[in-house]
């Protein structure tokens, strides 16, 4: 911490490390993963490149053309089980919230009726 905290002192500088962390870890929940990310913008090259081939008549271009088609047909086929995968992980992390939001009101319900004496 005294690296990358010079600043601060015990016990702000715990916190923000801390802070720090839980920031981290929620950009992570929240973006995809590095390698979907590397294939969508290869995918969006592509794609752009092929916009511009498609203006071309001449054999070369018709051929760099029919490649990159087939390389953009290869991407999807990789993307498909990436993008499956990060679909059921993003799914099971909602799930989670969800479980963990209905828990805190269930334990709310449960000291309030505690307090009332209403407990049986």
């Amino acid at each position: 911490s005294d690296r990358y905290i010079t600043t601060r002192f015990l016990p702000d500088k715990a916190i923000d490390l801390v802070d720090e962390a839980c920031a981290n870890t929620r950009v992570q929940l929240d973006s995809q993963p590095e390698a979907i990310d590397v294939l969508e913008r290869q995918r969006l090259q592509l794609e752009i490149e092929r916009k511009a081939l498609e203006k071309e008549k001449d054999p070369a271009s018709q051929q760099r053309k029919h490649d990159v088609e087939k390389q953009l047909a290869d991407i999807a086929e990789q993307l498909k089980p990436l993008m499956a995968q990060y679909g059921a992980e993003k799914e099971r992390i909602e799930e989670m919230k969800r479980l963990a939001q209905k828990k805190d009101k269930l334990q709310s319900k449960i000291e309030a009726a505690q307090r009332r004496g209403d407990v049986d």
